[in-house]
């Protein structure tokens, strides 16, 4: 898979937002230490309310991997979810999703560090896939991510209506 490009798009209030396109092949070690690619940090440093760019992401998990977002992209998906109303199924995403949501810095090289217990959910052992989704990346196992990617295509290319109109 050759790199991926981030896409500008614009805002609402005029100004112009990266988002999370692509797929890159990487590996994790036994600390959890993952590169971030390059076109990621940009896009993570652009929505970025440091002024240094992305010092930090907040990852939690997902079905089947982890879903790593911008902080003020992940603040504002609480901040969404704090007006919805608290029923039993709100608050089991609650604590799915925000609960088990870790802040991770961005080092110097770029990497970060996955938590155990993401990278546990994930099945992250070395072999892991980080996908743009546009609003964030997602990191997934090799073999998951070949598995759900297929199943993916079988999808798309089952039904001709599956993409929804944009």
């Amino acid at each position: 898979m050759g790199p991926c490009q981030t896409h500008v798009l614009p805002t609402s209030w005029g100004g112009f937002s990266r988002v999370f396109r692509g797929q890159f092949e990487h590996t994790i070690d036994s600390k959890g230490r993952l590169s971030v690619p390059a076109r990621f940090r940009e896009a993570l440093a652009q929505k970025s309310a440091v002024p240094s760019g992305a010092d930090s992401v907040i990852i939690t998990r997902f079905t089947k991997c982890a879903r790593a977002f911008a902080v003020p992209d992940f603040e504002e998906i609480e901040r969404k979810l704090r007006s919805q109303p608290q029923n039993e199924k709100t608050r089991g995403f609650l604590r799915f999703y925000v609960g088990g949501a870790h802040e991770c810095e961005v080092d110097p090289q770029g990497r970060i560090v996955v938590p155990p217990s993401l990278r546990a959910h994930a099945g992250l052992e070395k072999d892991v896939v980080l996908v743009g989704t546009v609003d964030c990346f997602e990191i997934w196992s090799s073999a998951s991510w070949k598995a759900e990617d297929d199943r993916n295509g079988a999808a798309v290319a089952g039904d001709p209506d599956f993409i929804p109109d944009i």
